[in-house]
């Protein structure tokens, strides 16, 4: 029995479910639904859904590929039932962690430096609603292209924004290269050149 390939699923962690102009490039030749899942931390999860064929997009009735109970089904109109897969689709499922994945697990200790100031970011908060969801979808996609171009995997760079987000040191130089509007790789430069116009105390 052979397989067919008809279609990708992946999501955005706790950003919006949107089609990223990555995923259009990867998808437009790859005929099947394609879909995105956004805000994987909350109660109902996001769903954007693409079905593509011969090179052409389409929008996809969902209730086609998820099974709707025939009961409810029945006593719907048939114009509803996709909006009823597509909500149904996004309900948040909880599952016991699979113990042969427990097995695999290393823990790794981060040790905080105390010593440090806590860091205070010079940036606008984000403002509640739409324009605040695109700075940070904006900010998301380009670390997904980016990290496409360059082969790096998503759990790799995922792991690696948890890392900056709880160390101390990293909020410290990322703070001072947005207030001075330099980048790391200019200053480890600079350090290296032992060019460092300052004595430490």
């Amino acid at each position: 029995m052979s397989s067919v390939y008809f279609g990708t699923a992946h999501h955005h962690c706790s950003a919006s479910a949107f089609q990223s102009s990555t995923d259009e490039q990867n998808e437009w030749n790859q005929d099947g639904l394609h879909l995105t899942v956004g805000r994987m931390d909350a109660e109902q999860h996001e769903v954007h859904a693409r079905f593509y064929l011969g090179g052409n997009a389409y929008e996809p009735d969902l209730s086609r590929f998820w099974a709707v109970d025939p009961g409810l089904a029945a006593l719907l109109p048939p114009e509803v039932l996709p909006v009823v897969a597509r909500f149904q689709m996004g309900a948040k499922v909880t599952l016991d962690f699979p113990d042969a994945w427990r097995a695999n697990l290393i823990e790794a200790r981060v040790e905080r430096r105390a010593s440090l100031p806590e860091t205070h970011w010079d940036l606008e908060r984000l403002e509640p609603g739409t324009v605040g969801r695109f700075r940070l979808d904006d900010a998301l996609e380009q670390i997904y292209q980016h990290c496409v171009a360059r082969g790096i995997p998503e759990q790799q760079w995922l792991a690696e924004l948890s890392t900056q987000a709880a160390d101390d040191v990293s909020q410290v130089i990322i703070e001072a290269c947005l207030k001075h509007g330099v980048m790391p790789d200019e200053l480890l430069g600079e350090t290296t050149q032992g060019l460092l116009d300052y004595e430490p105390q």
